[in-house]
């Protein structure tokens, strides 16, 4: 949860998707349908998670020490 809070680590999100919307704010009620309509709401999370996999876990492969 505090990787979507980090102001660097969706900066660097940001430049590797940047097409993608970003959370933030509070969305009218008219902002919130366009986006639960177009799939919006569920692209970042889904996209964020394998981004941050990826990019700051690493591969589900690697491992301690070596």
């Amino acid at each position: 949860m505090w990787s979507v809070q980090d102001k660097a680590t969706l900066s660097r999100f940001h430049h590797d998707h940047p097409k993608i919307i970003l959370p933030g704010g509070i969305q009218s009620p008219i902002e919130k349908a366009i986006d639960d309509a177009t799939g919006a709401a569920e692209e970042f999370p889904l996209k964020f998670i394998q981004w941050f996999n990826d990019n700051i876990w690493g591969p589900p492969t690697l491992e301690a020490g070596k």
